[in-house]
């Protein structure tokens, strides 16, 4: 379920030497305090929200020191795949690295659930804007699931028009 479509890095996924590296993550760092030009960052290729909690703050942390880098982006699945990992305490903690966005990466209409959709609320609560690569999950509004989700998670959240109003552009689409 973690398999990303979207990973540029899918040719060394599950190759036990491609795992986290003390060394080359302090090589990567110097490289980008020395390269002035970078001022965007994108973590990903492998997802950076399934690193322990104490890493990926520290990851962030190091980002944030280096005063050229204006963006930080992270691109996940883990709000798809395991949106129980999006805590209240994960959110508090990649607040405190504003500018930061999160890139959801949604492979199908089939997952797009409830869980999903209160992770992202916790995430945007946290003042966390969320891009996504939903063109596939938005162009397939025919399908009956996605209509049928879209309905029940706005039906569940009703009350909520923070939540409700992310969704709406779902919502008017799928009544299509």
């Amino acid at each position: 379920a973690s398999y990303c479509r979207y990973c540029t890095r899918s040719r060394i996924v599950g190759d036990p030497g491609q795992t986290f590296n003390r060394q080359e993550f302090e090589m990567q760092i110097e490289y980008l305090k020395n390269t002035p030009q970078v001022r965007d960052v994108l973590l990903s290729g492998g997802d950076p929200l399934v690193l322990a909690p104490k890493v990926l703050e520290e990851l962030l942390t190091r980002l944030r020191e280096i005063p050229h880098i204006e963006i930080i982006r992270i691109g996940s699945r883990v709000p798809v795949f395991m949106p129980m990992r999006v805590t209240q305490e994960l959110c508090d903690m990649l607040a405190k690295f504003h500018p930061l966005w999160l890139n959801i990466h949604v492979n199908h209409s089939n997952e797009i659930s409830l869980e999903l959709a209160q992770a992202t609320d916790r995430l945007t609560r946290a003042g966390i804007p969320l891009l996504d690569g939903l063109r596939d999950v938005r162009d397939s509004v025919e399908n009956p699931r996605f209509r049928q989700v879209i309905a029940a998670i706005l039906e569940d959240i009703e009350g909520d028009k923070m939540l409700s109003q992310a969704m709406a552009p779902f919502s008017a689409t799928s009544s299509r």
